[in-house]
């Protein structure tokens, strides 16, 4: 037997990955910040990892489209 999914459930698990990569985007962040701090900066580093926020905001813009583009 099939299962769909109603709108309420498809939203609440969208908002579950919108939250888990709201969490890596500050985690990133914050790891930007520690590495401008070190004693021996490393700029392909904080290169990648603001490359990755970018990724990040990216995926959340999508999600949010998702979220956007669900019926009631």
């Amino acid at each position: 037997m099939a299962y769909e999914l109603e709108i309420e459930d498809k939203r609440s698990v969208i908002d579950s990955h919108i939250r888990r990569l709201t969490y890596e985007k500050y985690n990133t962040q914050i790891s930007v910040i520690v590495e401008e701090n070190s004693s021996s900066v490393d700029n392909s580093m904080i290169s990648s990892l603001n490359e990755k926020i970018s990724d990040l905001d990216n995926k959340i813009q999508k999600l949010e489209e998702m979220k956007s583009e669900l019926v009631s």
